[in-house]
């Protein structure tokens, strides 16, 4: 459990402490100036964390920036006394929670394009295919690249001569290499929709032709919770996240297609 996926601080304490070694209770009360009895009631909810004792059980959990300042509104809001400073508390949580799932700024990716650059490149998904293949030593020239994608050499060349004025491809002799290994659109960019629906277009085709067994795809529609929907969504941008660091520290010997879909069916 992260401590963005607690529904209160004592959740989140109560989980630290039975995944922590033997002896960190006593350890935690030194820390906070208190008796370890005291943890107990505050795990129970008989009892709250004052804001310094939240601080330094941020510290001592060794918890980041971002992590602190969701634990502490979470003391906040539990330890509000009328509704209205509850209420600033919730919503300083909700956007914390909303900002967490914005992958761009949990990535803080700095590689961006010129925007005349932007739309050509995610406008015809041969551009990030082919920033993907040149990757690969066996897919960096434009011969292999045109077979490998059932396109002509010509449309091979015409990609690979843009990608080199975007800077993201350079050429010595016959062979192409990628300057930059990936980039990342932010959902605020116009060209956004345009590439979300040229890559589900190239995978609806895929799932005409028979599949090979190694492929992987899964759909599934199902009434549940709200509850269940928010923690199922940042389960799955989790998953992203890390799935993308391993692919940003993978070597490069083939290209994989990952697409996926979550979104309510009827909007309220």
């Amino acid at each position: 459990m992260q401590v963005f996926d607690s529904d209160s601080y004592q959740d989140y304490i109560k989980f630290f402490l039975e995944t922590s070694p033997r002896g960190t209770v006593r350890k935690l009360a030194d820390a906070l100036g208190c008796h370890p009895t005291f943890i107990s009631q505050v795990v129970s909810q008989k009892a709250n964390f004052s804001n310094e004792q939240a601080v330094h059980f941020c510290r001592f959990a060794k918890l980041d920036a971002a992590e602190t300042e969701y634990f502490i509104d979470l003391v906040g809001r539990d330890r509000a006394g009328d509704a209205d400073t509850k209420a600033f508390f919730a919503s300083r949580l909700e956007r914390h929670a909303e900002s967490r799932l914005e992958l761009q700024s949990r990535w803080k990716t700095k590689d961006v394009l010129r925007p005349e650059h932007e739309y050509v490149y995610f406008e015809n998904y041969l551009y990030q295919a082919i920033h993907c293949l040149i990757q690969v030593p066996t897919f960096q020239d434009s011969a292999a690249l045109a077979k490998a994608l059932a396109i002509s050499k010509e449309q091979a060349d015409s990609v690979l001569f843009g990608l080199n004025k975007m800077g993201l491809a350079e050429r010595a002799g016959s062979r192409w290499s990628a300057t930059k290994a990936s980039l990342h659109i932010g959902k605020s960019s116009p060209n956004t929709r345009r590439f979300h629906m040229n890559w589900r277009l190239k995978t609806a085709a895929l799932l005409l032709d028979q599949q090979p067994e190694s492929n992987l795809h899964f759909s599934a529609v199902a009434a549940i919770s709200r509850r269940e929907a928010a923690a199922i969504r940042r389960a799955l941008v989790d998953v992203i996240d890390s799935s993308r660091q391993r692919m940003v520290d993978s070597k490069s010997e083939e290209v994989f297609v990952l697409n996926l879909d979550y979104y309510p069916l009827v909007k309220e």
